[in-house]
Protein backbone atom coordinates (compact mmCIF):
# COMPACT_ATOMS: atom_id res chain seq x y z
CA UNK A 1 0.00 0.00 0.00
CA UNK A 2 2.71 2.26 0.83
CA UNK A 3 4.21 1.52 -2.27
CA UNK A 4 1.48 2.54 -4.07
CA UNK A 5 0.99 6.07 -2.40
CA UNK A 6 4.49 6.84 -3.32
CA UNK A 7 3.88 6.14 -7.26
CA UNK A 8 0.56 8.21 -6.98
CA UNK A 9 3.18 10.43 -5.24
CA UNK A 10 5.23 10.28 -7.92
CA UNK A 11 2.96 10.49 -10.99
CA UNK A 12 1.43 13.53 -9.63
CA UNK A 13 4.58 15.38 -8.86
CA UNK A 14 6.06 14.31 -12.49
CA UNK A 15 2.13 16.03 -13.83
CA UNK A 16 2.79 18.92 -12.57
CA UNK A 17 6.72 19.11 -13.33
CA UNK A 18 5.85 18.28 -17.11
CA UNK A 19 2.96 21.50 -16.59
CA UNK A 20 5.23 23.86 -15.37
CA UNK A 21 8.35 23.53 -17.84
CA UNK A 22 5.32 23.85 -20.92
CA UNK A 23 3.79 26.56 -19.27
CA UNK A 24 7.11 28.28 -18.15
CA UNK A 25 8.32 27.50 -21.77
CA UNK A 26 5.15 29.07 -23.97
CA UNK A 27 5.05 31.83 -21.32
CA UNK A 28 8.71 33.28 -22.30
CA UNK A 29 7.85 32.39 -25.81
CA UNK A 30 4.97 34.90 -24.96
CA UNK A 31 7.22 37.36 -23.66
CA UNK A 32 9.93 37.61 -25.76
CA UNK A 33 8.28 38.56 -29.28
CA UNK A 34 9.20 41.97 -29.33
CA UNK A 35 12.11 44.30 -29.41
CA UNK A 36 11.27 48.18 -27.64
CA UNK A 37 13.59 50.92 -27.89
CA UNK A 38 12.62 52.54 -24.48
CA UNK A 39 14.35 55.21 -22.44
CA UNK A 40 16.61 54.03 -19.24
CA UNK A 41 14.17 54.11 -16.24
CA UNK A 42 11.79 51.96 -18.53
CA UNK A 43 12.12 48.42 -18.78
CA UNK A 44 10.86 45.81 -21.46
CA UNK A 45 10.82 42.92 -19.15
CA UNK A 46 8.51 45.03 -17.17
CA UNK A 47 5.69 45.92 -19.91
CA UNK A 48 5.82 42.45 -21.51
CA UNK A 49 4.60 41.01 -18.24
CA UNK A 50 2.33 43.85 -17.39
CA UNK A 51 0.44 42.58 -20.66
CA UNK A 52 1.27 38.65 -19.75
CA UNK A 53 0.17 38.94 -16.16
CA UNK A 54 -2.23 42.02 -16.03
CA UNK A 55 -3.29 42.32 -19.79
CA UNK A 56 -2.57 46.31 -19.16
CA UNK A 57 0.52 48.38 -18.84
CA UNK A 58 0.92 52.56 -18.74
CA UNK A 59 3.80 54.42 -18.56
CA UNK A 60 4.22 58.14 -16.36
CA UNK A 61 6.63 60.24 -14.97
CA UNK A 62 7.69 59.80 -11.73
CA UNK A 63 9.00 62.73 -10.04
CA UNK A 64 12.70 61.27 -9.03
CA UNK A 65 12.86 58.40 -11.30
CA UNK A 66 11.40 59.92 -14.43
CA UNK A 67 9.82 57.91 -17.40
CA UNK A 68 8.22 54.27 -15.49
CA UNK A 69 6.76 51.65 -17.51
CA UNK A 70 4.25 49.34 -15.15
CA UNK A 71 0.62 47.78 -14.86
CA UNK A 72 -2.14 49.50 -13.52
CA UNK A 73 -5.53 49.22 -11.69
CA UNK A 74 -8.55 51.00 -12.92
CA UNK A 75 -8.90 53.21 -10.23
CA UNK A 76 -12.12 54.74 -11.26
CA UNK A 77 -15.48 54.31 -12.93
CA UNK A 78 -15.03 54.03 -16.72
CA UNK A 79 -15.92 56.35 -19.72
CA UNK A 80 -18.14 55.44 -22.85
CA UNK A 81 -14.97 53.97 -24.44
CA UNK A 82 -13.82 51.77 -21.54
CA UNK A 83 -10.96 53.81 -20.19
CA UNK A 84 -10.83 55.01 -16.36
CA UNK A 85 -10.44 58.56 -15.62
CA UNK A 86 -7.63 57.80 -13.16
CA UNK A 87 -5.30 55.09 -13.24
CA UNK A 88 -2.65 53.51 -10.09
CA UNK A 89 -0.37 51.81 -10.97
CA UNK A 90 1.95 49.45 -9.61
CA UNK A 91 4.84 46.60 -9.30
CA UNK A 92 4.98 42.96 -8.74
CA UNK A 93 7.68 43.61 -7.02
CA UNK A 94 8.60 45.05 -3.08
CA UNK A 95 4.69 45.84 -2.77
CA UNK A 96 4.73 50.00 -4.36
CA UNK A 97 1.71 51.32 -5.27
CA UNK A 98 1.73 54.47 -6.86
CA UNK A 99 -1.19 57.42 -6.41
CA UNK A 100 -3.92 58.09 -8.84
CA UNK A 101 -2.66 59.25 -11.93
CA UNK A 102 -5.42 61.41 -14.41
CA UNK A 103 -5.36 59.35 -17.71
CA UNK A 104 -4.48 62.75 -19.09
CA UNK A 105 -1.17 62.41 -17.20
CA UNK A 106 -0.53 58.68 -18.59
CA UNK A 107 -0.30 56.51 -21.72
CA UNK A 108 -2.26 53.91 -21.07
CA UNK A 109 -2.80 50.33 -23.17
CA UNK A 110 -4.51 47.25 -22.82
CA UNK A 111 -2.80 43.64 -24.42
CA UNK A 112 -5.46 43.28 -27.09
CA UNK A 113 -9.07 44.67 -28.11
CA UNK A 114 -10.78 41.69 -25.56
CA UNK A 115 -8.60 43.55 -23.00
CA UNK A 116 -7.41 39.79 -21.84
CA UNK A 117 -3.92 38.81 -20.90
CA UNK A 118 -1.91 35.79 -22.53
CA UNK A 119 -1.84 34.21 -19.73
CA UNK A 120 -4.63 31.77 -20.14
CA UNK A 121 -3.38 31.15 -23.65
CA UNK A 122 -0.60 29.52 -22.19
CA UNK A 123 -2.34 27.75 -19.60
CA UNK A 124 -4.72 26.19 -21.75
CA UNK A 125 -1.68 25.01 -24.34
CA UNK A 126 0.74 24.25 -21.60
CA UNK A 127 -2.69 21.88 -19.97
CA UNK A 128 -3.03 19.63 -23.54
CA UNK A 129 1.02 20.16 -24.41
CA UNK A 130 1.67 18.54 -21.07
CA UNK A 131 -1.24 15.69 -21.11
CA UNK A 132 0.45 14.45 -24.54
CA UNK A 133 3.71 14.46 -22.93
CA UNK A 134 2.57 12.44 -20.35
CA UNK A 135 0.71 9.71 -22.36
CA UNK A 136 3.69 9.64 -24.13
CA UNK A 137 5.87 8.91 -21.12
CA UNK A 138 3.18 6.07 -20.53
CA UNK A 139 3.20 4.63 -23.64
CA UNK A 140 6.72 4.36 -23.56
CA UNK A 141 6.64 2.96 -20.17
CA UNK A 142 4.07 0.17 -21.01
CA UNK A 143 6.22 -1.06 -24.17
CA UNK A 144 8.60 -2.35 -21.20
CA UNK A 145 5.16 -4.49 -19.88
CA UNK A 146 5.26 -7.08 -22.63
CA UNK A 147 3.45 -9.54 -20.70
CA UNK A 148 2.62 -11.05 -17.35
CA UNK A 149 1.77 -13.82 -15.45
CA UNK A 150 -0.73 -15.46 -13.69
CA UNK A 151 0.02 -17.69 -10.32
CA UNK A 152 -1.57 -19.67 -8.15
CA UNK A 153 0.83 -19.55 -5.24
CA UNK A 154 2.99 -16.97 -2.83
CA UNK A 155 5.94 -19.21 -3.66
CA UNK A 156 5.22 -18.37 -7.68
CA UNK A 157 5.00 -15.04 -7.21
CA UNK A 158 8.37 -14.61 -5.49
CA UNK A 159 9.45 -17.12 -8.54
CA UNK A 160 8.02 -14.95 -10.81
CA UNK A 161 9.38 -12.06 -9.50
CA UNK A 162 12.73 -13.40 -9.24
CA UNK A 163 12.67 -14.24 -12.68
CA UNK A 164 11.32 -10.45 -13.74
CA UNK A 165 14.84 -9.53 -11.86
CA UNK A 166 16.82 -11.81 -13.95
CA UNK A 167 15.61 -10.83 -17.15
CA UNK A 168 16.85 -7.32 -16.61
CA UNK A 169 20.66 -8.81 -15.78
CA UNK A 170 20.46 -10.76 -18.92
CA UNK A 171 20.23 -14.20 -16.85
CA UNK A 172 18.18 -17.08 -17.79
CA UNK A 173 15.73 -18.44 -15.32
CA UNK A 174 13.36 -21.40 -13.96
CA UNK A 175 10.44 -20.70 -12.06
CA UNK A 176 10.39 -23.50 -9.47
CA UNK A 177 7.27 -24.23 -6.72
CA UNK A 178 8.07 -26.78 -4.46
CA UNK A 179 4.37 -26.95 -3.03
CA UNK A 180 2.87 -27.26 -6.24
CA UNK A 181 2.51 -30.98 -5.98
CA UNK A 182 1.85 -30.91 -2.08
CA UNK A 183 -1.17 -28.76 -2.35
CA UNK A 184 -2.59 -30.72 -5.68
CA UNK A 185 -2.35 -34.05 -3.65
CA UNK A 186 -4.39 -32.13 -0.58
CA UNK A 187 -6.83 -29.91 -2.56
CA UNK A 188 -7.03 -31.33 -5.88
CA UNK A 189 -6.52 -28.59 -8.33
CA UNK A 190 -3.42 -27.40 -9.71
CA UNK A 191 -1.62 -24.64 -8.98
CA UNK A 192 -0.57 -23.93 -12.80
CA UNK A 193 1.53 -21.48 -14.14
CA UNK A 194 -0.13 -19.32 -17.18
CA UNK A 195 1.12 -16.22 -18.38
CA UNK A 196 -0.42 -13.51 -20.60
CA UNK A 197 0.29 -10.83 -23.00
CA UNK A 198 -0.15 -6.86 -22.93
CA UNK A 199 0.07 -6.19 -26.33
CA UNK A 200 0.04 -2.60 -25.87
CA UNK A 201 0.10 -0.71 -29.09
CA UNK A 202 3.23 1.42 -29.67
CA UNK A 203 1.62 5.24 -30.40
CA UNK A 204 4.16 7.75 -28.71
CA UNK A 205 5.29 8.67 -32.50
CA UNK A 206 1.65 9.68 -33.51
CA UNK A 207 0.93 11.62 -30.45
CA UNK A 208 4.92 13.31 -30.55
CA UNK A 209 2.83 14.29 -34.32
CA UNK A 210 0.20 15.70 -32.65
CA UNK A 211 2.18 17.38 -29.98
CA UNK A 212 4.21 19.38 -32.41
CA UNK A 213 0.94 20.39 -34.49
CA UNK A 214 -0.31 21.71 -31.31
CA UNK A 215 2.72 23.53 -30.57
CA UNK A 216 2.86 24.84 -34.22
CA UNK A 217 -0.62 25.93 -33.59
CA UNK A 218 0.03 27.87 -30.41
CA UNK A 219 3.32 29.57 -32.36
CA UNK A 220 -0.04 30.91 -35.42
CA UNK A 221 -1.78 32.11 -32.66
CA UNK A 222 1.11 34.05 -31.23
CA UNK A 223 2.46 34.94 -34.18
CA UNK A 224 5.40 33.16 -34.49
CA UNK A 225 6.08 31.53 -38.27
CA UNK A 226 6.19 27.59 -38.08
CA UNK A 227 5.78 24.92 -40.46
CA UNK A 228 2.20 23.56 -39.66
CA UNK A 229 2.38 20.37 -40.81
CA UNK A 230 3.60 16.95 -40.64
CA UNK A 231 4.83 16.51 -44.15
CA UNK A 232 8.11 14.52 -44.27
CA UNK A 233 8.28 14.77 -48.53
CA UNK A 234 9.50 18.00 -49.72
CA UNK A 235 7.38 21.22 -49.00
CA UNK A 236 6.68 23.52 -51.87
CA UNK A 237 6.51 27.49 -51.02
CA UNK A 238 2.85 27.82 -50.99
CA UNK A 239 2.35 24.78 -48.50
CA UNK A 240 5.23 26.49 -46.72
CA UNK A 241 3.30 30.00 -46.52
CA UNK A 242 -0.24 28.30 -46.13
CA UNK A 243 -0.70 29.87 -42.54
CA UNK A 244 0.97 33.04 -43.22
CA UNK A 245 -2.19 34.91 -42.63
CA UNK A 246 -3.32 33.59 -39.41
CA UNK A 247 0.23 34.52 -38.32
CA UNK A 248 0.24 38.25 -39.52
CA UNK A 249 -2.96 38.70 -38.13
CA UNK A 250 -1.86 37.64 -34.76
CA UNK A 251 1.20 39.51 -34.70
CA UNK A 252 -1.05 42.87 -35.40
CA UNK A 253 -3.44 42.16 -32.63
CA UNK A 254 -0.71 42.11 -30.23
CA UNK A 255 1.73 44.70 -32.09
CA UNK A 256 -1.19 47.26 -32.70
CA UNK A 257 -1.78 48.10 -28.65
CA UNK A 258 2.09 48.30 -27.90
CA UNK A 259 2.31 50.75 -30.55
CA UNK A 260 -0.41 52.82 -29.13
CA UNK A 261 1.22 52.70 -26.34
CA UNK A 262 4.13 54.43 -27.67
CA UNK A 263 1.99 57.05 -29.51
CA UNK A 264 0.31 57.61 -26.85
CA UNK A 265 3.99 57.90 -24.69
CA UNK A 266 5.24 60.66 -27.40
CA UNK A 267 2.25 62.35 -27.53
CA UNK A 268 1.39 63.07 -24.13
CA UNK A 269 4.41 62.61 -21.98
CA UNK A 270 6.96 63.34 -24.78
CA UNK A 271 8.99 60.30 -23.84
CA UNK A 272 10.50 58.77 -27.15
CA UNK A 273 9.91 54.75 -27.04
CA UNK A 274 9.67 52.35 -29.99
CA UNK A 275 8.17 49.06 -30.64
CA UNK A 276 8.86 46.09 -33.31
CA UNK A 277 8.76 42.74 -34.03
CA UNK A 278 11.43 40.72 -32.53
CA UNK A 279 12.95 38.79 -35.67
CA UNK A 280 15.48 39.08 -38.20
CA UNK A 281 15.11 35.84 -40.01
CA UNK A 282 15.14 36.88 -43.74
CA UNK A 283 11.34 35.61 -45.11
CA UNK A 284 8.60 37.36 -46.54
CA UNK A 285 6.00 38.41 -43.82
CA UNK A 286 8.86 38.81 -41.68
CA UNK A 287 10.15 41.45 -44.15
CA UNK A 288 6.91 43.30 -43.55
CA UNK A 289 7.67 43.46 -39.38
CA UNK A 290 11.27 44.18 -39.58
CA UNK A 291 13.55 46.64 -41.33
CA UNK A 292 16.76 43.81 -40.96
CA UNK A 293 14.95 40.94 -42.32
CA UNK A 294 13.69 42.83 -45.42
CA UNK A 295 17.21 44.16 -45.94
CA UNK A 296 18.78 40.55 -45.61
CA UNK A 297 15.77 39.11 -48.02
CA UNK A 298 16.29 41.49 -50.60
CA UNK A 299 20.05 41.13 -50.26
CA UNK A 300 19.44 37.80 -51.95
CA UNK A 301 17.67 39.00 -54.47
CA UNK A 302 18.37 41.20 -57.93
CA UNK A 303 18.16 44.49 -58.45
CA UNK A 304 14.44 44.48 -59.23
CA UNK A 305 13.49 42.85 -56.93
CA UNK A 306 15.16 44.19 -53.95
CA UNK A 307 13.58 47.48 -54.61
CA UNK A 308 10.15 45.69 -54.43
CA UNK A 309 10.94 44.34 -51.34
CA UNK A 310 12.46 47.15 -49.67
CA UNK A 311 8.99 48.69 -50.30
CA UNK A 312 7.57 45.98 -48.25
CA UNK A 313 5.40 47.72 -44.73
CA UNK A 314 6.35 51.01 -46.34
CA UNK A 315 2.74 51.81 -48.09
CA UNK A 316 5.22 52.66 -51.58
CA UNK A 317 3.82 51.35 -54.63
CA UNK A 318 6.06 48.14 -56.65
CA UNK A 319 7.89 49.86 -58.94
CA UNK A 320 6.93 47.18 -61.11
Amino acid sequence: MANNRRARKHQRLMNNVSYNIWFNRLANICQNRFRWELPETCDADMIERAYFRAGRACVFIDDIIGPVSLPFTNASPLNIYGYPANVQPYSFYCGVNYGLIPLKDCAVSFANTQRISDYSLCDYYAMRLSDLSRTIDVNLTLQKAAAGAVVGSEAQKNSVVTAVKRIAENDVFIVVDKDQWQNEAITGKQNALSTFSFNVPFIADKLQIEAAQLFNEFLTAVGIENSNMDKKERVNSSETNGNIGAIEAARNIALTPRRRLCEEAKKKLGVDMSVSWDSDIATLLNAAFSDIARDQLSGSLGLREAQAFRKVGTGEEDPR
